[in-house]
This record gives structure tokens, sequence and C-alpha cells, in this order.
């Protein structure tokens, strides 16, 4: 009975650790985890802190998961991000998975997410209006790749990027729709900014569960996640 009970406690402890998504997570690897359930606090091990700016704010109504989604605003100004610190360091081909849900917004200008807060080149921006651009190389170009996506106004739409050091691919959904060779950037820690370009052109609309993975998660066409990501 006392080893019954040591395996059950070993069990309970395993799936403790396993989300009911399916995804297991490595803790050392989840790099940003924001479920902007009343904040916008990295739940990553880390615990990075947030900056955010302008029209955007925690919204009740209607989240993906949990109790909050992060909403941009549209009226009266459109202007709203959130940023990290330098958290990551995209170099040398390194394998990674961007994870996020969005819904709502008019599908024009402004990006998901992107590297840079400036017009400069740099390792990639995921732009709303069907482009993801990844910079070459050595930084002095842009590689534009379409995207056709079709963001629903009711619904969440699931999107991934993921760099496996040879390609870099867009998943929408869980389907395969982009893929672009993975440059060889040079070693630099980066931010990653929700909402805001580089070029200072705004989203609008609702994102939730975004996560940057330090491994690969999704090779090949999946179910997108049913629940928040855990580990």
């Amino acid at each position: 009975m006392e080893n019954c009970g040591v395996i059950m406690g070993w069990l309970l402890g395993v799936l403790k650790k396993r989300p009911i998504n399916g995804y297991v997570l490595d803790p050392a690897k989840v790099k940003l985890l924001l479920h902007f359930d009343g904040n916008y606090n990295d739940s990553s091990q880390n615990n990075h802190t947030m900056m955010s700016g302008g029209n955007v704010s925690i919204s009740t109504s209607e989240p993906k998961f949990g109790s909050g989604k992060l909403q941009f605003g549209d009226t009266p100004t459109r202007d709203g991000f959130v940023k990290s610190p330098n958290i990551f360091d995209f170099g040398n081909k390194r394998p990674f998975t961007i994870s996020f849900f969005y819904r709502g917004g008019d599908g024009g200008d402004g990006c998901f997410f992107t590297t840079r807060d400036s017009p400069t080149y740099t390792p990639m921006e995921f732009t709303r209006g069907g482009n993801l651009r990844v910079g070459n190389a050595t930084l002095s170009g842009w590689t534009f790749v379409p995207v056709i996506m079709g963001f629903s106004s009711i619904a969440y739409n699931h999107c991934a990027v993921v760099g496996d050091g040879t390609n870099i691919k867009v998943y929408w959904d869980g389907s395969l729709i982009a893929t672009t060779p993975h440059p060889n950037w040079a070693s630099a820690s980066r931010f990653i900014q929700l909402g805001k370009d580089g070029d200072s052109s705004y989203s609008n609309g609702g994102m939730d569960e975004f996560l940057l993975y330090d491994d690969v998660i999704w090779t090949t066409n999946f179910t997108p996640p049913d629940a928040p990501f855990s580990y």
C-alpha cells in the first residue's frame, strides 16, 4: 500500500505538469507566456515585466481562455501596444515557436508581433496586412512572405510561427500556409512587441494566450490548443 501511495503521488505530479490541451511544455523553454487574465503579467518562470502604452487594455468581454484578453483600441485613438524587455536571442538559427489567438479588427495595417519598434530591419515582423517580414541574415533587407488570413469578428483564429533551423513556417488554425528559409541572424537579445510595428502602424482587435517558446512545438499540421498553455 505504501508503494501504491508513492506511485500515485508521482503520477499526480506528472499529470499536474501535463497541460490538458496535450502540449507538454518544458518550463525552462517558456520564454514568455501571456494569459491576459486581468493584467499583462508574464506567467513564465522568468516573470518578465511588460510595458504597455496607448489605447490598449485588458478586456473581460469574450476572452478565448480564462478571464481576459488583450484588446487593442480603435476609436478614438489607435495607438496601443504591449512590449517585453529584451528576452530572446533569435540568432544562430535558434529554434522557436510563437503562438497566439486573435479575433476581430479590420485586417488592415498594424502587426501581431515584431522584434523592432523603429524603421530598421529586424529578424521578424508579422503584420496585419498579410505579410510575415523576415530580415535577411545581415539584417539589410526583408523577405516578404505572403500570408493569406481571414480573421473572424466573432471567433478566435489560432496562428503559430515556427522556426526549426531550416525553415520558418506559418500555421493558420493548425494548417501550414507559408514557408520561408530560416536566416542565420547574428546573436542579439531582442524584445517582443504586440500591436505596433516598427513603422508605427497599429492593430485593432483582440489577442489571447501569447506564447514564445525556445523550441519547435509543431512540425506538421496540428489541432490548435483547446486550453491555456501550462506546465
